[in-house]
């Protein structure tokens, strides 16, 4: 097993005295940047994310195991009984899907629209207060 070892003051200081060099910090100032508030609403909107893309993502999958199922149908013989489970579970499906097609269609833009809005609190054509001083 290994063994710990608790570093006290005194090690730390030797360390710090040791010939290793501290790391370079190299840091690039900008003239200036916008601090946009948000409430608590519009973070959790964010920060869930959207769900538009999930939506988009199980209708493709339903609706073209719709279509194989309707395709499966016509190109093979069956049971009664098969023929009815495969009708049952195509119809399900294209449902299922289309209904999150047109979910997807509804929401696919409310996060874009959020983001909009929030930029919008600070106009484009606000003057730089720095850009005045300078001239």
């Amino acid at each position: 097993m290994a063994q710990e070892e608790f570093m006290n003051r005194e090690d730390s200081v030797k360390n710090e005295n040791s010939s290793e060099k501290p790391p370079q910090i190299r840091r690039g100032r900008i003239p200036s940047f916008a601090i946009y508030e948000i409430s608590d609403y519009e973070l959790k909107l964010l920060g869930d994310g959207s769900s538009a893309s999930l939506e988009l993502n199980f209708s493709l999958v339903l609706l073209s195991s719709s279509l194989s199922f309707v395709i499966t149908l016509f190109s093979a013989q069956m049971t009664n009984n098969t023929e009815t489970v495969f009708k049952i579970v195509s119809i399900a499906c294209a449902f299922i899907g289309f209904y999150l097609l047109l979910t997807w269609y509804r929401s696919r833009s409310s996060i874009k629209e959020l983001i909009e809005e929030i930029h919008q609190r600070i106009p484009a054509n606000e003057i730089d207060p720095d850009k005045e001083q300078s001239s």
